[in-house]
């Protein structure tokens, strides 16, 4: 994690972005998106720490973990969204 962060904030100083999304943001830990424990769990289950590891997720991986319904992956999209995190799978989980 503080490898990870060091190197976003590294890359946020030189302008570096990712999918139009400055690399801050992608280096943020995924407590900050403030979700529910089950939502929480299942992104570490896919092996989730950051916002950036959120973003590179294909839809096969989210669909298939355990005890990850509609509900939890609405909770998750809406608040990458509120980090204006767009154009990545989780737009889809959105109703």
């Amino acid at each position: 994690y503080e490898e990870g962060y060091k190197t976003g904030m590294e890359d946020a100083a030189n302008g570096k972005t990712y999918r139009g999304v400055t690399a801050k943001i992608t280096a943020l830990p995924i407590d900050a998106l403030k979700l529910s424990i089950r939502a929480y769990n299942c992104l570490l289950r896919l092996g989730c720490k950051t916002i950036g590891d959120c973003m590179v997720l294909k839809k096969e991986q989210i669909l298939n973990v355990r005890n990850f319904g509609v509900k939890s992956r609405n909770e998750i999209a809406l608040a990458l969204q509120k980090f204006d995190v767009m154009d990545t799978v989780w737009d889809e989980f959105v109703f």
